[in-house]
């Protein structure tokens, strides 16, 4: 009995594959470069005004929201060096870690945006020093920010 094409072993990096493998390099050096911008925060004296109580753009949430988008980023950056090893290598468990990866990262974007509607980012529009640090807090807040503005809009309206 001749062997069929459906029956022939799986080899070779064909396919789609290198646009995932690709995607997943330039997902990783992404995610470096926003952790590098975002880390920033801690340099230019943007913490010490977003975290210190009795500042014109205090939130409590400030503290926990930066470093949480920190930790996910590492989190991130470690599950694209994982899923880079995966790819490459050919691993079976690839497909699935790259799924999961994906999922959690969706779960978290909107989560992400839900939870920056709880910080009030209209202060720092109003505030020429932290011009800068909104477009980097906006990476993060993006979702948030629009949502923060539309209430406040909304309020006024009413």
């Amino acid at each position: 009995m001749t062997e069929t094409s459906s029956q022939a072993p799986l080899g070779g990096f064909g396919g789609w594959l290198p646009v995932v493998g690709i995607s997943i390099v330039f997902g990783l050096i992404g995610v470096i470069a926003n952790t590098y911008t975002y880390s920033q925060i801690f340099s230019d004296g943007t913490w010490e005004a977003l975290t210190t109580p009795g500042t014109d753009v205090y939130n409590p949430l400030w503290a926990p929201v930066i470093i949480g988008q920190l930790i996910f980023n590492s989190a991130l950056a470690l599950a694209y060096i994982c899923l880079i090893c995966l790819c490459f290598t050919k691993h079976y468990l690839f497909p699935k870690v790259c799924i999961a990866s994906m999922a959690v990262t969706l779960v978290y974007i909107p989560l992400r945006g839900w939870v920056g509607t709880f910080v009030d980012l209209i202060n720092l529009c109003s505030t020429p020093k932290l011009q800068k640090s909104l477009l980097v807090l906006s990476q993060v807040l993006s979702f948030g920010s629009h949502i923060c503005w539309f209430q406040k809009e909304s309020k006024q309206l009413l």
